[in-house]
């Protein structure tokens, strides 16, 4: 297709450190949890999850 041109749009949910979101931890049901830092370099959402260990959701997986 000649002259098409496609793009992609970033995902890029608005939300900071200290934030209560909703993310599918391990493919399970949303859950709240508290936002510890975002990394927009490589689109990711870090959290305490199980066993209180760091944990990380993709930005197209979290729900604010």
């Amino acid at each position: 297709m000649t002259g098409v041109q496609t793009c992609a749009l970033p995902i890029c949910p608005a939300v900071k450190a200290g934030q209560t979101v909703k993310v599918p931890p391990y493919g399970s049901n949303l859950k709240e949890v508290k936002v510890e830092r975002v990394d927009a370099k490589i689109g990711r959402v870090f959290y305490l999850g199980l066993d209180k260990k760091e944990a990380a959701a993709a930005f197209g997986d979290v729900v604010p």
